[in-house]
């Protein structure tokens, strides 16, 4: 919440990028949470934000999203998800983002019964 606020204040440094990743931290903890309805309406946003399609942060949403569509036992849409995730090149964050897909891949999100 502190970035997002920087980020509506114009602060140095806190632009659309800060404000996408503190919006994914958001969408992840909610996931955990089972705050299933925040973090679906926040990767909506996020998934529908013509400026975030080609983001450096495009594969973390993918796998927030498929990680959604596991808890709500859609596993076809989750896979679409974790596909796209996995294709992504390049960046150290995008090789732990692939790793963390395929796990999914093998084996299904599940929120934790002490989350």
């Amino acid at each position: 919440n502190r970035i997002l606020k920087k980020v509506d204040k114009g602060r140095r440094n806190y632009d659309t990028a800060a404000r996408q990743g503190a919006l994914q931290v958001q969408a992840e903890a909610a996931i955990h949470q089972g705050r299933f309805r925040l973090a679906g309406s926040i990767l909506t946003d996020l998934d529908d934000d013509p400026a975030f399609q080609n983001n450096s942060l495009r594969p973390q949403t993918d796998l927030l999203l498929g990680m959604l569509a596991d808890a709500a036992n859609k596993r076809k849409d989750a896979v679409i998800h974790y596909d796209q995730a996995r294709s992504y090149k390049g960046a150290m964050r995008n090789r732990t983002v692939a790793r963390k897909a395929k796990q999914y891949l093998d084996a299904p999100y599940r929120r934790s019964p002490s989350s």
